[in-house]
């Protein structure tokens, strides 16, 4: 069992281009949709959590889906996984960039490779949303959406710092769902 939260996380880092947020529809899928090892509210939570912990936050969410089915050899296999294709690749990219980073073809491609990372990361956004707003049901969480207008309200419209939106709306959905 080990070895499967191994390779599940191996294939998601491989395919995580762009990024933790591009990765969250991949981890979701493997990790909610076909092993079922999270419902989709636990899916949610790992999100939240990982989103407001130090580190990347696919590699976070790695690490809590490790910790929550195996403790901490879960927590190594899943985190290793996830980092074992993007040392390699990551490694390659450099000496390749290193060595050829002023030609036409290297700058085509960034060109080409941007607009695919930008949909990737939409789509996760778009996913989180409607996992924030309706979870498990079909009912919209009114409450929540009332916490996602305020914040964006607070950080676009007034300036406020993303860190003090957190805690506020933090603050405000301990009273709301008390």
């Amino acid at each position: 069992m080990m070895w499967e939260l191994y390779f599940a996380f191996l294939r998601i880092g491989a395919f995580s281009i762009g990024g933790g947020y591009a990765s969250f529809p991949l981890i979701k899928h493997i990790i909610v949709d076909t092993n079922k090892w999270l419902s989709n509210s636990e899916f949610t939570d790992i999100l939240t959590i990982s989103q407001m912990t130090p580190g990347p936050i696919a590699l976070n969410a790695a690490t809590f889906v490790g910790v929550k089915h195996f403790g901490q050899a879960g927590a190594a296999a899943a985190t290793l996984g996830f980092i074992t294709v993007p040392l390699i690749v990551v490694s390659i990219f450099t000496y390749v960039y290193f060595k050829y980073n002023a030609t036409d073809m290297l700058k085509r491609i960034f060109t080409v490779v941007r607009p695919a990372v930008l949909g990737l990361i939409a789509a996760a956004c778009a996913s989180l949303v409607v996992l924030a707003v309706w979870g498990d049901s079909h009912t919209a969480n009114y409450r929540a959406v009332l916490l996602f207008a305020l914040s964006i309200i607070s950080v676009w419209k007034l300036k406020v710092s993303p860190i003090a939106a957190i805690l506020l709306c933090a603050v405000i959905g301990i009273f709301l769902y008390k």
